[in-house]
């Protein structure tokens, strides 16, 4: 049909433009003389016409062939010469012109034929199949060609034949004769040379002849020159140029024309798909009938919504502005790394996350999109576990410390404390810190590489030489240079909003691309502190190359052992073509022939291989595919598009979820780098997903299968009859095929209802005949009466509208199963390795241990249960007191934080009752504020407080209330345990003994007095590193200001703690000048630092100094610090720290973490003094059975095994003070306890036995025999110090120094032990 209408457009161009010329030929030329009179015209006419019928009709030329332009010319060359003075006509002219004129000549004879165009006419007439015998073309000449017959006539004949045969003009078939399919092909081919050979010279005489009547045409103006006026003949020339132009347009827009039909003819399908649209495009056609308009695919997260449902914005989730990869993006990358191609948490042993579908990370994303997660005041529980996956694998780093840096062992202790806070309420808190800590790392000196060249600011526009060139010199070798950003890159890319958010609001007020760059950036962590990845991808790279190459090698064996049993596939015949009718007229004939002879060519197939060959490659075939398509499940590492269509936008299907197909689609680029060359701008992609067989569909009729690539697509999505693969159509919901079924039910109880009719009408005529309806026809009627009602029931069951279950559809099911295999209350302490932790009892429930505060519940009453079992409760009323309080305040969250899941319309979402709590109303209103230790008073990290600060007149208490209600319990039970575990009875004599600093024996008052004043210059030598730390360092000036705090604090120097505590607030890592300035200002106030303070000790230990290295400071913030502040036992942050950031906790989450840290480190001291008590009481068990062998004079057979020393029971401590040895340790101070239980006070005491807490060991209790115990002196008691190691003779004099201080700060008097002063005499003499 394109090419008619090209062909009639051209056709009617011709016309239009020769009507034209024709008309402004037979115009009258003004500048013309005169014309004639119509006597003189007409005579002129009559003599011109009676000339011409004397003339004989020559030969048609190829110019009298012209239509319009040769009559167009004579027109106006009769017009000319009629308009011109014309001489009388002479009887000589006449002679002269009869002479000239050619004489009438006869056509030619018809040429004789030789005889072998006889017989290949004969042939050819006869028709036969099988071939034409000698008599039967015999008879035909004979019949045609009388006059040939004679007595030579058959000798000819078989001459003819032979010479045939042997030119092969002739095939020889046993005693018949046929046309040889060579000599035909070699006729067709002579003839489209002649074909062609005329048309060239047809077009060349064309050509010719156009040219010499411009050159008459030039001539005759040439001639006509004299005889007119300059204007005129002007005029005349204007006239012929415009002739010309015409006439070249004309040739022009036949030869495009003629170019357009030779390119339509010669294209083959399938072809490029941007060449073919282009061509399309080029010569205007339209595409095919079945090719419809390329329908709007929904969005990535359209397919979690109904359609009624707004999409999701794509700049939103899929924009790459602001330093952000998108949505979309972020979220495959999470897929792939858990569940995708790269699969993480397979590798590990322990099964860390749950079996998670690529829907069910797209519905929980949804919830949050949808504001769910902030009216439900939490995120959904699969993407909180997903985070905890990941803090739980990095704060567990893998390594041994041997092979690493001093910088990496210790970035991997900092961690590794930051693992012991984690937990599914407490995560958020986690993150940050985590994050931090590596901003901190990356912008501290331990992470840079001495082997590396320090580098300044990279100046893209430098690069592509559209600035000056910039200054590459400007910073110093050690100096942070400007616009290097650490962890987070840039200032204003999405992670870093999100974690500046996340540090001053709780994690449900994030927004859904800002969790997931979180969590994307978590993954990228773990990919990068984790090389074992590298090596299981390459293995699992070789193995899917093994499969492929194994599939490719049974393909090929199976193809060659079909074609060697069934043969080669019978060859299909080419279809002709419409415009050569005359051509298929010629030679039908020969065609027959050839098939013929190619017939009787073939011979019988062969099979060269059995059945049972066959069959076994067949096996061998299906069994490599299957072992292929399970290896694309399990051993791919990336994923790669399937197909792509015309534009080259990527299609995407994954082993895990084939009933998607994701469409990364090709977008305008961004604005924001206009001013960069085209080709470095970033592509901008929106992700569609088609989820449904109806949108299949619609977008498979848009693909063109013309193309090689869409044909491809379209065989893959709706599948082809080569293909041995499941199209993915089949994988979809068929939603078509469930709109149907109602119209289907219906036709179905409607033909079933004209049955019972017509078997109703049966019976009525049999009555009225009087005669009774048969059984099987009594039967018929009410199966038919059951069909009916099957029918309508499922009619109904179909008309019911779909309930999306959401707890499905996000996960909740897999993570609840998931969680159930996981114990609850696993053991783990900060040196355990990463496992899996419940996040699916943060959904509120019945429990009053679920949701985000009955998960802090459930662990602190965990630990108050270990707490009950060594130390019980006074009154078990006060304790039930205290727990349903407890219990209470989860049920309170629980009740106010409803779960809030699937999406629902505004119009039908049911208004909040009172008795639902404020939380959910205020939670939209302003979110809760992060306290921070030391970003109090800070711009960027403000305090914000609860909008709901009072207790609400339905009853209910505000987040406020409940965070505070939280806090006295904790506290209490810190209180309790510090008691318990006798770490409160080592710091008070601790403080004792610091307050009693005097001299004694061996102790000189110069000793205390330096010793003094090297605490009391310890922070001022702090802040004095300060003043020289530049000030784009900030991670190095807090450290050094937190180790300032801490010197303060050990000199016992309140009034400076306060001061630096208060400069501590003031730091932010974005300016740090002001508390730097402020830090020199209080070391100012307080007399400033002199470098001679203390050059006398460092003189001393000078070449120890030089030779030791300086230690590597932390990467922790102070905030960070204080979550292992409790109970007193951390070096970086004490027990006041800890209570001080538990009163000032503004957010769920971070009270979570201190909770959890607590309780982390609280569990593991409660069960060691468990296992303690319990050896105590087996020991007193084992005792007791020896002391009655003992009375009944029995032997003892076995050897006797002391039972460890290291022992529990709950006590009171004395002041006395004794000597205890034990075994590989020398005699050692340590203070009498008496046990609290009377029982086994008496069974320790009959067994001689004694309970004692040893100096410097933070409270632990040891039971010794009262003969290994003696009087404490002050004074070391062994002989030979040297057997023991320096560190231990270090230890004991410093607790024999502690021991003697809490004895003078009491009041009391060290014994002498006269064996032990007698020993000293002798040695004296």
């Amino acid at each position: 049909l394109s090419l008619f209408w090209i062909e009639s457009v051209l056709r009617n161009t011709n016309s239009y433009i020769m009507s034209s010329e024709a008309e402004a030929m037979m115009a009258p030329d003004p500048s013309a003389p005169a014309a004639a009179t119509p006597a003189a015209s007409s005579k002129a006419k009559k003599r011109s016409s009676s000339g011409r019928k004397k003339k004989p009709t020559p030969k048609a030329s190829p110019q009298s062939k012209t239509p319009v332009s040769s009559k167009v010319k004579d027109a106006e060359m009769a017009g000319t010469s009629a308009a011109a003075p014309q001489a009388p006509e002479t009887k000589s002219m006449r002679e002269s012109a009869q002479k000239t004129t050619p004489a009438k000549t006869t056509p030619s004879r018809k040429g004789k034929k030789t005889m072998t165009e006889m017989v290949e006419e004969a042939i050819r007439a006869l028709k036969d199949r099988t071939g034409s015998s000698v008599p039967a073309i015999t008879k035909y000449i004979v019949a045609t060609y009388p006059q040939h017959e004679n007595n030579t006539f058959r000798s000819r004949l078989s001459q003819a034949l032979k010479r045939g045969v042997k030119m092969v003009h002739f095939a020889k078939v046993k005693a018949s004769y046929k046309i040889s399919a060579e000599w035909t092909k070699k006729e067709k081919q002579k003839k489209a040379r002649e074909a062609t050979k005329k048309i060239a010279e047809k077009k060349k005489k064309t050509q010719s002849s156009q040219k010499n009547k411009n050159v008459d045409e030039a001539k005759r103006i040439e001639s006509l020159s004299k005889s007119m006026s300059p204007e005129e003949l002007e005029e005349l020339k204007q006239r012929h140029e415009i002739k010309l132009k015409k006439q070249k347009l004309k040739e022009e827009v036949e030869r495009k024309a003629k170019e357009r039909l030779e390119r339509l003819r010669r294209r083959r399908f399938p072809m490029e798909d941007t060449r073919l649209h282009n061509e399309d495009k080029e010569f205007g056609l339209a595409p095919p009938k079945g090719v419809k308009r390329r329908p709007g695919l929904p969005y990535f997260f359209q397919i979690a919504r109904d359609s009624k449902s707004t999409a999701q914005n794509p700049s939103r989730c899929d924009a790459v502005d602001n330093d952000s990869r998108g949505l979309a993006p972020d979220l495959m990358q999470v897929y792939h790394f858990f569940r995708g191609d790269v699969s993480f948490c397979d590798l590990t042993d322990k099964k860390m996350v749950c079996d998670f579908r690529l829907s069910h990370l797209i519905y929980a994303t949804d919830e949050v999109l949808l504001g769910n997660a902030k009216k439900s005041r939490m995120i959904p529980p699969l993407l909180a576990h997903l985070f905890c996956v990941c803090l739980s694998i990095l704060t567990n780093p893998v390594g041994d410390g041997t092979t690493e840096s001093r910088e990496q062992t210790q970035l991997n202790k900092d961690l590794k404390e930051l693992g012991a806070a984690l937990n599914s309420a407490s995560w958020p808190e986690v993150c940050c810190m985590y994050m931090e800590c590596m901003d901190r790392y990356y912008k501290s000196p331990s992470s840079q590489d001495p082997s590396v060249l320090k580098g300044g600011v990279t100046d893209v526009n430098y690069l592509f030489r559209l600035t000056h060139t910039p200054d590459f010199t400007q910073h110093s070798v050690g100096d942070i240079p400007d616009g290097y950003n650490g962890y987070f890159a840039s200032k204003k890319s999405t992670l870093a909003k999100a974690f500046d958010k996340l540090n001053r609001h709780d994690s449900w007020t994030l927004q859904a691309e800002e969790l997931l760059a979180l969590l994307r950036a978590l993954t990228d962590d773990v990919l990068a502190t984790r090389p074992d990845i590298t090596v299981e991808i390459s293995e699992r790279e070789e193995k899917l190359a093994e499969l492929a190459r194994t599939k490719r090698s049974a393909d090929s064996n199976f193809r060659k052992v079909k074609l060697a049993v069934e043969g080669p596939p019978p060859k299909k015949p080419v279809p002709q073509k419409k415009d050569d009718k005359k051509d298929d007229r010629k030679s039908i004939d020969s065609k027959k022939d050839e098939t013929e002879e190619t017939k009787e060519k073939e011979k019988p197939f062969k099979p060269t291989a059995t059945k049972k060959q066959f069959e076994q490659a067949k096996r061998d075939q299906k069994r490599a595919n299957e072992a292929y398509t399970l290896g694309l499940q399990n051993l791919i590492s990336r994923t790669e598009p399937f197909g792509f269509d015309r534009q080259f936008n990527r299609y995407f299907v994954f082993s895990h979820d084939p009933e998607f197909v994701f469409i990364e689609m090709n977008r305008s680029t961004t604005g924001n780098a206009e001013h960069l060359p085209t080709d470095v701008q970033v592509n901008r992609t929106s992700w569609h997903a088609i989820d449904k067989v109806s949108v299949l569909d619609q977008f498979a009729a848009s693909l063109d299968v013309r193309g090689h690539r869409e044909k491809a697509l379209y065989e893959v999505l709706m599948g082809s009859e080569d293909s041995v693969e499941k199209p993915l159509k089949s994988y979809m919901y068929d939603d078509v095929k469930e709109k149907n079924a109602i119209s289907v039910f219906k036709d179905e109880r409607k033909a079933v209802e004209l049955k019972l009719e017509e078997v109703k009408l049966n019976h009525v005529r049999l009555e009225e005949e009087g005669r009774r309806p048969s059984r099987f026809q009594m039967e018929q009627v009410s199966d038919l009466d059951a069909q009916i009602a099957v029918l309508t029931r499922k009619i109904a069951d179909a008309e019911i509208p779909y309930v999306p279950n959401y707890a499905q559809l996000t996960g909740l099911d897999v993570l609840r199963k998931f969680d159930n295999k996981v114990k609850r209350h696993t053991r783990r302490t900060i040196s355990d390795s990463a496992s899996p932790i419940p996040c699916v009892n943060l959904i509120p429930s019945g429990s009053t241990r679920s949701g985000t505060v009955g998960c802090i519940v459930d662990e602190v009453l965990n630990v108050e249960k270990l707490c009950q079992d060594l130390v019980p409760w006074e009154e078990e009323e006060q304790r039930t007191r205290w727990v349903r309080e407890l219990d209470n305040l989860a049920t309170t969250w629980n009740e106010a934080c409803s779960l809030v899941i699937g999406h629902v319309p505004k119009e039908k979402a049911p208004p909040a009752s009172p008795s639902e709590g404020v939380l959910a109303m205020t939670a939209l209103a302003s979110p809760v504020g992060r306290m921070s230790l030391d970003s109090i008073g800070s711009v960027k990290r403000r305090k914000l407080d609860s909008p709901a600060s009072a207790a609400t007149p339905g009853g209910n208490a505000s987040s406020h209330q409940i965070l505070s209600q939280l806090k006295q319990p904790l506290l209490e039970l810190e209180e309790r345990i510090y008691e318990i575990s006798g770490l409160a009875m080592a710091d008070r004599d601790q403080t004792v003994a610091d307050d009693n600093m005097s001299a004694g024996e061996e102790e000189t008052e110069e000793d205390l007095e330096r010793e003094k004043i090297k605490k009391l210059v310890a922070w001022r030598k702090k802040v004095h590193l300060i003043r020289s730390t530049p000030a784009k360092r900030p991670a190095q000036i807090r450290d050094y200001l937190v180790q300032a705090i801490a010197a303060a604090r050990k000199a016992n120097q309140g009034s400076i703690v306060a001061k630096l505590r208060a400069v501590l607030l003031l730091y932010h890592s974005d300016a740090a000048g002001d508390c730097k300035q402020a830090a020199i200002t209080v070391l100012d106030e307080h007399g400033g630092y002199d470098a001679g303070d203390d050059d006398e000790e460092e003189g001393n230990s000078g070449e120890e100094k030089d030779n030791e290295e300086p230690p590597v400071p932390s990467s922790l913030c102070f905030e960070a610090m204080s979550l292992l502040g409790s109970l007193g036992d951390n070096e970086e942050a004490t027990r006041s720290d800890w209570t001080e950031a538990v009163q000032q906790c503004k957010a769920i989450s971070r009270l979570a973490a201190l909770s959890t840290a607590f309780c982390r480190k609280s569990t593991s001291r409660l069960e060691k003094l468990l296992s303690e008590r319990q050896a105590l009481e087996k020991a007193l068990e084992k005792w007791e059975r020896e002391e009655n062998k003992k009375r009944a004079g029995k032997k003892q057979t076995r050897k006797v095994v002391e039972p460890p020393t290291e022992m529990w029971a709950n006590v009171d401590y004395t002041d006395n003070f004794c000597m205890v040895t034990l075994d590989n340790h020398p005699w050692w101070p340590a203070k009498m306890c008496v046990a609290k239980d009377k029982d086994m006070h008496a069974k320790l005491k009959s067994f001689d036995r004694v309970l004692v807490a040893m100096v410097g060991e933070h409270g632990e209790l040891r039971c010794v025999k009262n003969e290994d115990t003696r009087k404490f002196t002050g004074n070391a008691m062994d002989e030979d110090q040297e057997q023991f190691t320096k560190t231990d003779r270090a230890q004991l004099e410093e607790s024999l120094a502690i021991a003697r201080r809490i004895i003078r700060g009491r009041g009391g008097k060290l014994d002498e032990d006269e064996d032990y002063v007698e020993e000293k005499k002798i040695e004296a003499n």
